[in-house]
């Protein structure tokens, strides 16, 4: 799991770079989605032991705060 959700804040970041090159708001609207499907599956873990999903808040705040950093400082640095 743990891989798929860096996959898709990697995926995401590059999607919103790469709207600033090509125009036309799909990649930014893609790359927004994986920004946020990112941060939501940060949110929950799979317990192997129970075999049921745990909300884990802690590790998806941070991550929710890492990605609204990295948003902050790419809107800073478009302007």
């Amino acid at each position: 799991m743990e891989a798929t959700i860096v996959t898709l804040l990697i995926v995401g970041a590059v999607l919103l770079f790469l709207e600033a090159i090509l125009p036309g708001a799909i990649l930014g609207i893609l790359g927004a989605g994986c920004l946020v499907a990112g941060v939501a599956l940060s949110y929950f873990k799979y317990d192997p032991q129970t075999g049921t999903w745990e909300f884990d808040g802690q590790t998806g705040t941070w991550v929710l705060l890492a990605v609204s950093a990295g948003l902050v400082v790419g809107v800073i640095a478009w302007f």
